[in-house]
């Protein structure tokens, strides 16, 4: 696993935490990237430490790739979090939808690996898929009762409704989800380097 990427992404959470406590000191700001960030961040390593079947399961790329994604998404985020939502400027339309995008690559591996090397293709695809779009939905109304329960103003800025920006991240994010599925499940070259090359017991290459 890459080390470097692990120790960026760690620090750019930290040092998002430390600005919040000084640009935004909203807590539910500084204690996302203090605390709940670096924790979700380290999981996969956490994962692999702990259990040798995750070890033995997911390929090393799979760990590169997901810190990766992790860390800028983490940078990329941060400015909306310390300050931009604040003023009005909502770029994160494009981050659900990149999210969208990128997150089915990264459960196609996991749950073949689950699964194991004699479970359909098909089956494969709908649980990933599945599993991403209840984590999408459960995720905004995670955001969602955040802010209209407790106040927080984190995941939407003083411009626009909590309701149209809930729907948009929705509908942005679900875009994104379709065209990993329709490439996913049309690609059997994407769906071999994912579903195949992504972990160490391989799903055969004629599953169906």
């Amino acid at each position: 696993m890459n080390m470097a990427t692990f120790w960026i992404g760690l620090l750019v959470s930290w040092s998002t935490a430390l600005l919040a406590l000084w640009i935004n000191p909203k807590p539910v700001v500084w204690i996302a990237y203090g605390f709940v960030n670096p924790l979700l961040f380290a999981l996969p390593r956490i994962a692999a430490a702990v259990s040798s079947t995750v070890r033995a399961r997911l390929a090393p790329s799979w760990f590169r790739t997901v810190e990766t994604v992790a860390m800028l998404v983490i940078l990329v985020n941060a400015p909306g979090s310390l300050i931009l939502h604040d003023l009005g400027v909502q770029y994160d339309r494009f981050l659900h939808f990149v999210c969208g995008v990128l997150i089915p690559f990264l459960a196609i591996p996991v749950v073949a690996a689950i699964r194991g090397k004699h479970a359909s293709r098909a089956g494969t695809f709908w649980i990933a898929i599945g599993i991403v779009f209840v984590g999408l939905f459960g995720f905004e109304l995670f955001q969602f009762t955040s802010d209209r329960v407790f106040g927080t103003l984190l995941f939407y800025d003083q411009v626009q409704s909590i309701t149209r920006d809930v729907t948009e991240d929705i509908l942005f994010g679900t875009a994104g989800l379709v065209i990993a599925a329709i490439t996913l499940w049309r690609s059997k070259r994407v769906w071999h380097r994912f579903a195949v090359e992504g972990i160490n017991t391989a799903l055969p290459r004629s599953a169906s």
